[in-house]
């Protein structure tokens, strides 16, 4: 949205959604390109259709004296190579007594029937083959821990595979605006001390977890059975997926780095029920020189040819000296039931962005899991020939800079057609 002058009102948009708080972006060549906080960090649109700061919020966490700090969460920005936390699975489990357990709590915003839990294991102590009988939970919540209530107990024979499992044939109930909790261990294994299975509990992309904590998708684990548990920031690495196909929580296990080469990279979107401004892309690392411009294509078109814009006014973030990305001369509309793919442009080859990675055991499931509810995905050009290094099973480490929304006179929000998720 133009605020006025050289200043838009703007959000970033990834991997895990649209940002809440907006932020400035500066187009004059004193601060070019450069995003910051507002002093108000929200705005009210009066009956006359003028756009006026709401008042001020003092003190609090995350505030600096009068001003708001925002703590973008959807450009994973804050480290080239994930970080994973795992629980190994050693000691058998007995809910509310003893046992290395791992989950995580979620929230349905809407009632539905539970099909599906993945969890991912990264590896195994001792000898796989003696690991049989993995038990995978779904409890009620009670005191930011699992509670005793047993909605779905089940067990599940990994066979010696690592990445993702999962439990199918489920079928629970879940009541709207309800928290659960995912449990899972094992208290079956009779070798378990020598033989165990280890459990990824969450996977963090970027400096700061607290930065993308998602809500109430907090990973957690307990060393007795959940009597008391440990919370940790940032979202669990499992994935439960419900009867209508749509799908909660982070599919995402790894980062990974792309060939390096000229090949444009970048952001597939997919068609949307509303249209959108895009003003142009962020990604980390950014830094690099090798880094020209970004360009927008739409439907199949590309990688020859001419795309439909490109961008060359350089975006900077942290400091004025660190380039983030690049911006359009002016906002692209992104028309309905459109595809489009936005993507960086290089002088040299370069093995950027970094993309995160559902891994091992990916499917139509855990892709519901991302946002645009698997419509979205990595893109890369085979040279100017075709777009055949798509991966549909990655999102780049990437942020996409839009104009803020308002409610549509639909009421229905921005949304990937024919997906859950994205609202604006």
């Amino acid at each position: 949205m133009h605020l006025l002058g050289q200043v838009d009102q703007v959000r970033l948009l990834g991997p895990y959604g649209l940002t809440g708080p907006p932020l400035a972006l500066s187009r004059r060549k004193s601060t070019p390109g450069r995003l910051a906080p507002f002093r108000h960090p929200e705005w009210h649109r009066s009956a006359a259709g003028v756009w006026m700061p709401v008042p001020e919020v003092w003190g609090g966490a995350g505030f600096s004296g009068s001003w708001q700090w925002q703590r973008v969460a959807f450009g994973q920005y804050g480290s080239a190579a994930s970080t994973q936390t795992t629980q190994n699975l050693s000691v058998l489990y007995l809910f509310g007594v003893t046992g290395n357990v791992g989950g995580g709590r979620i929230r349905l915003l809407t009632a539905k029937t539970v099909n599906n839990i993945y969890f991912f294991i990264t590896a195994y102590g001792g000898t796989a083959a003696n690991v049989t009988d993995i038990d995978v939970e779904l409890r009620n919540d009670t005191s930011n821990k699992p509670g005793s209530t047993t909605h779905i107990g089940t067990t599940i024979n990994p066979a010696s595979a690592t990445g993702w499992i999962n439990k199918s044939g489920l079928s629970f109930a879940a009541s709207a605006d309800t928290a659960y909790w995912v449990s899972i261990g094992d208290s079956i294994n009779a070798t378990i001390a020598t033989d165990f299975a280890t459990l990824l509990l969450r996977c963090i992309n970027g400096t700061s977890p607290g930065d993308f904590d998602q809500g109430d998708r907090m990973a957690a684990d307990s060393t007795n059975g959940w009597s008391t548990t440990t919370l940790r920031s940032g979202g669990l690495s499992m994935v439960v997926t419900m009867s209508d196909g749509t799908s909660i929580g982070n599919p995402f296990s790894a980062t990974a780095a792309p060939s390096s080469a000229t090949n444009r990279k970048g952001l597939l979107i997919g068609a949307l029920t509303e249209s959108l401004k895009v003003l142009g892309m962020v990604a980390y690392p950014g830094g690099s020189a090798n880094y020209t411009g970004v360009e927008l294509w739409s439907g199949t078109g590309g990688p020859s040819g001419t795309a439909d814009a490109t961008g060359v006014h350089d975006m900077y973030g942290g400091s004025s000296t660190t380039l983030a990305g690049f911006l359009f001369a002016t906002p692209q509309t992104l028309a309905k039931a459109t595809q489009y793919r936005l993507v960086f442009t290089y002088g040299s080859a370069t093995a950027l962005p970094r993309k995160l990675s559902i891994g091992t055991g990916a499917d139509a499931n855990l892709r519901a899991a991302m946002l645009g509810g698997g419509g979205w995905y990595w893109t890369e050009a085979n040279a100017t020939t075709d777009w055949s290094n798509d991966d549909t099973s990655s999102w780049p480490q990437v942020a996409v800079v839009i104009e803020d929304q308002v409610a549509v006179s639909s009421g229905g929000g921005l949304r990937q057609a024919g997906h859950g998720g994205l609202a604006a």
